[in-house]
């Protein structure tokens, strides 16, 4: 009579956890905003969603052909039903798994579901000086121009002074600078703008006007030295050369007239003479040379 009692209850127990596993929900991902492509520098919100019940727990994963299957979540948590990608880069690209469960004896899961992120580079912005070399030594203007890498139809500009952006009616392509108001010492940066993705590029990086127009100036002077410099060598390189042949044709000049041979061919009928050879070191050209006294008897 007990086990009848009991059978009943053993067998709806038994039936009730064969409904539950044989009833695995699938969890279901999206993303928000939506969008195929995304940019660096945006930031994007997963969303896992379980059909079926409440208190579900929630851990996330990626996987990619570098990594493999890497875990994002060290545990399972309710809090963790959404996963926030902040400013995203292109190495966040890849496959992004959800899995849900629920329970503790036993523990419930869901179906894992997946979607894959994919990122692309934002393009970037590059500023630059407009202005010519010899217009930036005689004008007292300057003019920046500001250009998205790869593309240059169909973007407007946003400039930024010091951090802060400039009116909103300055969006064009150029910028142009006036002299004497402080504003050739202020940072410059610049973002091109559109109405299809992607909808803006990177800022560009800081230039300020006058350091560059200081290097400029500087260039100029550092070859106005090295053109003066080159001169005055070539031209103490030729005279030093034309003075040392005039010493050397001099010295020749010397030494021709005071050889031995001229010496010593001198008058025969001087009976009174009486000749010496004699030895002369010279010490830097290591050679000798013999020289011929003349000594006159008094």
């Amino acid at each position: 009579m007990r086990l009848c009692e009991t059978f009943p209850w053993t067998y709806f127990t038994a039936l009730v956890y064969f409904s539950q596993s044989a009833d695995i929900p699938n969890a279901d991902i999206r993303q928000n905003p939506p969008g195929p492509v995304w940019f660096s520098g945006e930031t994007v919100t997963l969303e896992c969603d379980i059909r079926g019940g409440s208190g579900w727990r929630y851990s996330w994963a990626k996987r990619t052909t570098q990594t493999g299957l890497q875990s994002l979540t060290h545990q399972s948590t309710e809090a963790q039903k959404n996963y926030i990608v902040q400013s995203v880069k292109v190495s966040d690209s890849g496959e992004y798994i959800c899995q849900a469960e629920r329970g503790s004896d036993p523990v419930i899961q869901s179906q894992p579901g997946s979607l894959y992120l994919s990122v692309s580079a934002r393009p970037q912005a590059a500023l630059s000086l407009d202005t010519g070399f010899l217009q930036i030594l005689t004008k007292d203007s300057l003019t920046l121009r500001c250009e998205v890498e790869g593309s240059s139809v169909g973007w407007s500009y946003t400039w930024y002074a010091d951090g802060s952006q400039l009116p909103e009616d300055q969006d064009g392509q150029t910028f142009t600078l006036r002299s004497g108001n402080g504003s050739y010492h202020r940072e410059y940066r610049c973002r091109g703008n559109r109405t299809e993705e992607p909808f803006y590029s990177t800022i560009s990086n800081g230039l300020v006007p006058n350091n560059i127009r200081l290097q400029h100036i500087c260039g100029v002077s550092g070859s106005l030295v090295f053109i003066i410099s080159l001169v005055l060598i070539t031209v103490c390189v030729k005279y030093c050369r034309k003075s040392s042949g005039q010493r050397s044709k001099e010295e020749e000049t010397f030494y021709f007239e005071v050889r031995s041979e001229d010496v010593c061919a001198g008058d025969t009928d001087q009976t009174s003479a009486i000749y010496e050879e004699i030895s002369h070191a010279t010490e830097t050209a290591g050679a000798q040379e013999h020289a011929c006294s003349l000594v006159v008897q008094l």
